[in-house]
């Protein structure tokens, strides 16, 4: 219709593109297509809700039901009834939506346009391009195509499908487990080995969550960097403590303070980080005082390891 065409060339001059060089015709009839689903989607009910969390933005949309943080609680019974879920390349969402089995729609934070520091995103993005589950859809204005194609396409989980991509994080969970119970005991006495998980809050913690989850028998203790984040482990001691960069060396000597203390009262056997900074700090401390340390670099360093796991591979086990 009129309309559509209308917007199909104003879609057209704003992405560059020439009449000459493409097939016009069938561009059309394919958004003309998906303009029809979508509006049939759209008359019989389709889309019954939006729910998003966009922390401390301020951000109100009458469309969607916005909250600044969920709880774990919350977060869980959002992915188990999302029939699609749309996230930036940040770990905890992709490890989410993996173990949910939902298909994810992932928009990578970019450095240049200011969204971030480094384009670390952008390589996670690559590593993750050949899983069937995830869109990687770098340019925002292609994003309501990607989910109406989904929501199209949407069919129950494959629970098969969940699992095998589930398979490295059982294996890596393995790992660290037997590697911890190889590890001799600093107090002698102790019924169990005593672990101390360490970590910044956000993605590195989603990762440590999910690693440390076969050491749940044993005495183990979380140190992240939010005071709130201790709704995250109900049944184990939390702490506190500053979060810090290595670029900023009074705040990494604060934080190193802080660690000293709890390492020193604590006497873990063996210090479990995924980074960032405060995990070399724990890591580095646990092997002047004669505990053990395992590092697991951030899954979001595709490309290379982080300055932090570069700095820590010396004083890790």
């Amino acid at each position: 219709d009129k309309a559509v065409y209308y917007e199909l060339n104003a879609y057209a001059e704003s992405h560059g593109f020439n009449a000459d060089k493409i097939d016009i015709v069938s561009f059309a009839m394919r958004q003309v297509s998906q303009h029809g689903r979508s509006k049939a989607r759209r008359e019989r009910g389709g889309v019954q809700g939006v729910a998003g969390q966009v922390g401390k933005t301020g951000l109100t949309v009458s469309s969607m039901a916005a909250s600044e943080f969920m709880s774990p609680a919350d977060f869980t019974a959002a992915f188990e009834e999302a029939t699609v879920v749309v996230a930036h390349a940040g770990t905890g969402s992709i490890l989410a939506a993996r173990q949910a089995g939902k298909p994810l729609i992932v928009v990578p934070r970019r450095a240049d346009r200011g969204e971030h520091r480094s384009d670390h995103q952008m390589a996670t993005c690559r590593a993750l391009a050949s899983d069937p589950a995830i869109t990687i859809v770098e340019d925002p204005s292609r994003l309501e195509m990607a989910i109406l194609e989904l929501l199209e396409a949407a069919t129950e989980p494959c629970v098969a499908e969940a699992a095998s991509r589930q398979q490295p994080l059982s294996d890596l969970r393995a790992y660290v487990r037997d590697t911890v119970r190889a590890l001799p005991r600093r107090v002698a006495k102790a019924p169990t080995h005593r672990v101390l998980a360490v970590s910044s809050t956000g993605g590195h913690l989603s990762e440590l969550v999910e690693v440390v989850q076969e050491l749940t028998s044993m005495d183990l203790v979380f140190v992240t960097t939010r005071t709130q984040d201790r709704q995250f482990f109900p049944r184990s001691r939390h702490f506190a403590v500053r979060e810090n960069s290595l670029s900023a060396p009074w705040g990494s000597l604060l934080c190193a303070f802080q660690l000293a203390l709890l390492i020193i009262r604590i006497r873990p056997d063996v210090v479990v980080s995924t980074g960032a900074a405060p995990g070399f700090l724990a890591a580095l401390i646990a092997r002047i005082t004669g505990a053990k340390a395992i590092w697991i670099d951030s899954f979001a360093n595709a490309d290379k390891v982080s300055l932090a796991g570069r700095m820590a591979k010396p004083v890790c086990h």
